[in-house]
């Protein structure tokens, strides 16, 4: 009898065992984790809508959809598109509407749906897909930016000879055209069929504001009053023209434009000021040659021309997604593998890194006030995650857990390592290792080179990219990844 129990007392702890030893995950686990990024916060700063991305193996595509959190609490599916992703969202000024993109057709097309849930509805029914979109200040209107169309001759050309077109050669101007928002018209129409209703289609009509211009829009912003749109704008679409970029603002009233910057290299668009009289830019000046590597100078300018002076100057780093807000000027900023928020006094222009609960800033967004922020983010040990909380950057709340998904797995142990190299400059990296590393084995090391040339690989326990790194690592590899 003795016997008997102790084999029962065996297997029991051996199941026990098995059940607590962490799985390893295969490369089609890892390519299926769900992610979520985009965190945007209403304008009264209760809600905030971000993307969450999923994987599709049956039509072999990621699926982005829209997820929506009230007021704090645990997030709910707001989009379900079976075909196509719903991505870019972006608050109505009151907040009453989530506007969105979407191919549920042959283009893709602002989508609009209400913040309390309910059918989705098209607000644009456009000929080439929409690129990018911003609501007018009054909520009204919605500017986008779409391609031209295709000549006469180049359609009957592709009719007889198929769809070619020559290298550099033919290429179409992105445009900012303008379509009304009205709510009554689209609360009214709920049919399936309503695409095919021309009295309906009729009200999705949009304008273009600039026709007949030499160039190509890269991107737009509103004046706070709503009165003009500045923009971003290149002779053609080609990748290496944005050389040449410049900035201009378009006056609504007068239906003309006048531009503003324009430095013999890069000018990008970054943001009006609240007060809707200056706008804050970015800029190579004169270099045409370098400004692959090297850092971009940050400015502001009145939008007379006139206080045209650098902001940030003694930050030696690209500050990316730049919002001017009442609090000031706010971006994120590598220093090193980390990724903080950083401040900038738009009046002296002095920098200021700012704590964050997160190693890793990915993109924030701030209420109408400035007080209350959402923000994703990820640390060394966690993908991912959504955050909400106030401004200045303090009792986040962790909206998401996607990390838990990572519960039962054998993951990286990852950290930063350093070593000087022949010449005496500090070089780091990052060393990641199997959960069960013994320092006092040895194991095969593999090297994996990041791309270039400002490119940085960061602490994480899901590394991938295009090498599966779990995987080499749960079969006794360390890895390294230099940067």
């Amino acid at each position: 009898m003795k016997n008997i129990l102790l084999f029962i007392s065996i297997i029991i702890s051996l199941s026990f065992l098995n059940a607590q030893k962490p799985m390893s995950p295969s490369f089609e686990d890892i390519i299926s984790l769900r992610s979520v990024f985009n965190a945007v916060i209403s304008p009264d700063g209760n809600n905030l809508v971000f993307v969450s991305r999923t994987t599709d193996w049956k039509e072999n595509r990621y699926d982005r959809e829209l997820w929506l959190s009230k007021k704090g609490n645990k997030p709910i599916q707001l989009t379900n598109n079976l075909k196509a992703s719903s991505t870019s969202p972006k608050w109505s000024p009151n907040g009453e509407w989530i506007a969105f993109l979407s191919k549920r057709g042959e283009k893709t097309q602002i989508h609009a749906i209400r913040f309390e849930g309910g059918e989705a509805f098209q607000v644009t029914n456009t000929k080439n897909n929409i690129q990018g979109f911003d609501w007018s200040p009054d909520g009204q209107k919605i500017a986008f930016l779409q391609s031209e169309d295709k000549t006469e001759e180049e359609k009957k050309r592709k009719e007889k000879l198929g769809g070619f077109e020559i290298e550099d050669g033919e290429y179409k101007l992105n445009q900012i055209w303008l379509a009304d928002f009205n709510p009554s018209q689209l609360g009214n129409r709920l049919r399936p069929d309503q695409l095919k209703d021309t009295v309906y289609t009729k009200t999705l009509e949009a304008k273009i504001i600039m026709d007949s211009v030499a160039f190509s829009i890269n991107g737009f912003k509103w004046s706070p009053d709503g009165k003009k749109i500045a923009f971003e704008h290149q002779r053609d679409p080609l990748i290496n023209s944005f050389f040449k970029a410049d900035i201009s603002i378009y006056d609504m009233a007068a239906k003309s434009y006048k531009t503003l910057v324009n430095n013999a290299s890069y000018d990008g668009l970054v943001d009006w000021s609240p007060e809707g009289d200056a706008i804050l830019y970015q800029s190579n000046l004169s270099d045409s040659t370098s400004n692959y590597y090297l850092n971009r100078k940050l400015f502001r300018i009145n939008t007379d021309g006139s206080q045209n002076k650098q902001l940030a100057s003694n930050f030696d780093e690209n500050i990316y997604g730049l919002k001017w807000t009442q609090n000031g000027i706010f971006g994120m900023a590598w220093q090193k593998t980390l990724r903080p928020v950083i401040r900038i006094n738009p009046a002296n222009g002095k920098t200021k890194i700012l704590a964050v609960n997160a190693q890793r800033i990915w993109n924030f967004s701030f209420s109408k006030d400035g007080k209350k922020m959402a923000y994703a983010a990820s640390n060394d040990n966690d993908i991912t995650e959504i955050y909400q909380g106030f401004y200045p950057i303090k009792d986040s709340k962790k909206i998401t857990e996607s990390t838990k998904q990572l519960n039962d797995w054998s993951v990286a142990n990852s950290e930063v390592v350093s070593w000087k190299s022949k010449d005496g400059a500090l070089i780091e990296g990052i060393l990641h290792k199997p959960q069960n590393y013994d320092p006092s084995k040895k194991y095969p090391l593999l090297v994996i080179i990041h791309g270039g040339p400002t490119s940085i690989s960061t602490p994480g326990p899901t590394p991938s990219y295009v090498y599966p790194m779990v995987q080499w690592l749960n079969k006794g590899a360390l890895i390294l990844r230099p940067n």
